[in-house]
């Protein structure tokens, strides 16, 4: 029962630090190396978002000034970017495999994608 008691003292004092953020300048846990990891990959993502925006945009502008029946540019963009997530997040996925269970399969999927 006591040891039962110092776990749960443990775990309830850690979860102050969980919920905290990492300095991601010196990470020094892996729980701040894969915070640190996770929010590397949302800032990526959203430079793609913004490239893939912009790509859009273009093509939109493109099919524009082409006849209807030739036009297809910003669709065909869209289904290959949708593809390459599904791949990418599928890729990265299986990466994590090979750490499946450890502590640092959070950051190997983060950094992989």
């Amino acid at each position: 029962m006591i040891a039962w008691r110092a776990a749960l003292y443990l775990v309830m004092g850690a979860l102050p630090l969980a919920a905290q953020e990492a300095d991601c300048t010196v990470p020094m846990t892996q729980l701040d190396l894969n915070f640190c990891a996770a929010q590397e990959w949302g800032s990526a993502d959203a430079e793609l978002d913004a490239a893939n925006r912009s790509a859009i945009t273009f093509l939109k502008g493109v099919d524009a000034e082409i006849p209807v029946g030739k036009r297809g540019g910003e669709v065909a963009l869209r289904v290959a970017q949708r593809a390459w997530i599904t791949y990418r997040d599928r890729a990265c996925e299986a990466e994590g495999f090979l750490y499946q269970g450890g502590s640092i399969r959070p950051m190997i999927v983060s950094r992989a994608r």
